[in-house]
């Protein structure tokens, strides 16, 4: 399968919102000044040696350098630079030779694509079991501004096992939904027995890019 633009890279203006996002581990609870710094920068001035979310948003990796969250279900929640048609879903992961047999545990296992419908005529199309409110992903039970929370819905496009035992880059095609999102939400429902989870790449992409 052809390798194509990732638009999940925070370089190439991805982003992330903390109130849609699992807390990362080893950070305190941020204050409202820390997730508006966090959200524009990426950085954290309160722990230099947590890797932050943004980890998982950048196309090089090395042992360690990834999004740790307490527990196997997390959620990771991107807003992508400009709405597109989403035609592969990829996640990668170091190689699991290079791991010791805890850190083995902590790879995703099951994995949900949801993605931000905000036109209401396309809603109708779809089959409400496929959806959910924006407010079940909420970690401070608020929404970013843009999200309309009676009208907006999170639509299912995917759901996928990932084996890192195999080969470490794994592409998915989501369901074919002919529907442009620019935030998509990651739900890790599962891992392999760890204490705590790790992601270390994900990637969004669209065919045929102008």
């Amino acid at each position: 399968m052809p390798l194509l633009r990732n638009f999940a890279l925070h370089a190439g203006g991805a982003n992330v919102i903390p109130d849609l996002t699992t807390s990362t581990l080893g950070l305190p609870a941020p204050s409202i000044f820390h997730r508006t710094l966090t959200s524009f920068t990426g950085l954290d001035c309160m722990d230099g040696h947590v890797n932050l979310l943004y980890v998982a948003l950048e196309d090089t990796f090395h042992i360690g350098d990834c999004w740790e969250y307490n527990g196997a279900h997390g959620y990771l929640r991107v807003h992508l630079p400009e709405p597109i048609i989403i035609s592969n879903f990829s996640i990668d992961h170091v190689a699991l030779r290079l791991l010791s047999a805890p850190a083995r545990k902590r790879s995703p296992k099951d994995i949900v694509l949801w993605g931000l419908v905000t036109d209401p005529s396309s809603l109708d199309t779809l089959h409400k079991s496929e959806t959910r409110s924006p407010f079940i992903f909420s970690t401070t039970g608020k929404l970013p501004s843009y999200i309309k929370p009676g009208m907006d819905r999170f639509v299912k496009l995917a759901t996928i096992h990932y084996n890192p035992s195999t080969a470490s880059l794994h592409q998915y095609q989501p369901s074919a939904i002919d529907i442009p999102v620019q935030t998509v939400i990651i739900e890790i429902l599962s891992n392999y027995g760890g204490p705590t989870t790790c992601l270390y790449y994900v990637g969004i992409h669209r065919e045929n890019y102008k």
